[in-house]
């Protein structure tokens, strides 16, 4: 993490702790905990690499049980960060095992960046990503099928990066033929004043 970004977690935090966490407690009967300042919170240390592909039960419940064998003995759970199959794979393993429940499970940027692509997916897949799938050979209905559910990742984000790609060009294309001097607040205003609301929809996706 560079300098700048934890300058602004720590920022972030701080807001945390002094607006929304300081709100008035809707249940006063409820315990309020003192919020952990960041100067008191152990120093993040790097533990040994775990050399198993975590894509099955068994070997998830293998990384498990070493992150939270080698965790503080004052901690009473574990914070562990996963993406994809093992994500899933995690969740459903702790939900079947008590010796779990005390492992944090939280979505890594991989699992983030997973789900974005499949919303992203399916609100553009009417207008005009089922035809960009169909014309890079996904053109059987299991084969659109498997596409719109974003069956695989990397060509998942492949087709959203030709889509945003064409719609840049096409827009600004488009707009530089009706003025001689186009400029970028020039570009977004002629969006809004364009009749077809699909032309702003796919806009406001591409250039969020």
């Amino acid at each position: 993490m560079s300098v700048e970004s934890e300058s602004l977690l720590h920022e972030w935090q701080q807001f945390l702790v002094n607006s929304v966490l300081r709100q008035r407690d809707p249940h006063p009967t409820r315990t309020v905990y003192k919020p952990i300042q960041t100067s008191d919170m152990d120093c993040v240390t790097m533990g040994e690499p775990i050399m198993l592909n975590p894509n099955s039960y068994t070997r998830v419940k293998q990384v498990l049980d070493v992150i939270r064998a080698n965790k503080y003995s004052e901690h009473t759970w574990s914070m562990v960060g996963c993406d994809g199959v093992s994500y899933v794979l995690s969740h459903r393993l702790r939900d079947d095992c008590p010796d779990l429940h005390d492992a944090l499970l939280w979505p890594g940027q991989g699992h983030l960046e997973i789900n974005f692509v499949k919303l992203l997916l399916k609100l553009l897949w009417p207008v005009g990503l089922e035809t960009l799938a169909a014309m890079v050979d996904f053109q059987t209905a299991r084969a659109l099928h498997y596409a719109f559910e974003a069956g695989n990742h990397h060509k998942s984000w492949e087709k959203l990066h030709i889509y945003f790609q064409a719609i840049v060009q096409l827009q600004i294309t488009d707009f530089t033929k009706t003025t001689l001097s186009p400029t970028a607040p020039e570009f977004f205003h002629w969006i809004h004043l364009q009749p077809n609301p699909t032309y702003r929809y796919v806009h406001h996706i591409t250039f969020p």
